[in-house]
């Protein structure tokens, strides 16, 4: 990863593997799978920026709202490309789209008082707990891969 430097696995409970590297000036160094999560979150908030700014343009009519659409997914798009780099695309995309849909159905009936009822509530309870099948299902074949290679 880096020259002259140390490198530690680090392994989660959650079965998220990353780097840590200490430079010689003992700076801290996180390994992109750090970066490729954090770099999802900020692709999330800036999707639900931009599902919101979309209400408020009024259908693409009121213009800094509408540039501001722009905006939003364009930098929503720009992060989660760079989470692609070390985060599997099926996973960051449940996660993106479960994350965004959810957010978004929360914020509609909190602040424009959009219906939210139990079917709702149900489907985003499916939504979560199908990330979760994704991001384990994910982690124990990588754990069954490194099994086979050993034996």
């Amino acid at each position: 990863m880096f020259r002259g430097i140390k490198d530690y696995k680090l392994q989660k409970q959650s079965g998220l593997t990353g780097t840590i590297a200490l430079t010689p000036k003992r700076k801290l160094v996180l390994d992109m799978n750090v970066k490729g999560y954090s770099f999802l979150v900020v692709s999330i908030v800036a999707e639900i920026f931009g599902t919101l700014m979309l209400k408020l343009s009024n259908g693409f009519t009121l213009l800094y709202p509408s540039l501001a659409v722009i905006f939003g997914y364009g930098l929503s798009f720009y992060f989660l490309a760079l989470c692609l780099r070390s985060v599997p695309l099926s996973l960051a995309y449940a996660i993106w789209s479960g994350a965004g849909t959810a957010l978004t159905a929360l914020i509609g009936f909190l602040f424009w008082n959009e219906a939210f009822h139990l079917a709702k509530l149900l489907g985003i309870i499916l939504i979560i707990g199908g990330i979760l099948v994704l991001n384990t299902s994910d982690t124990a074949h990588n754990k069954n891969k490194t099994k086979e290679k050993t034996i």
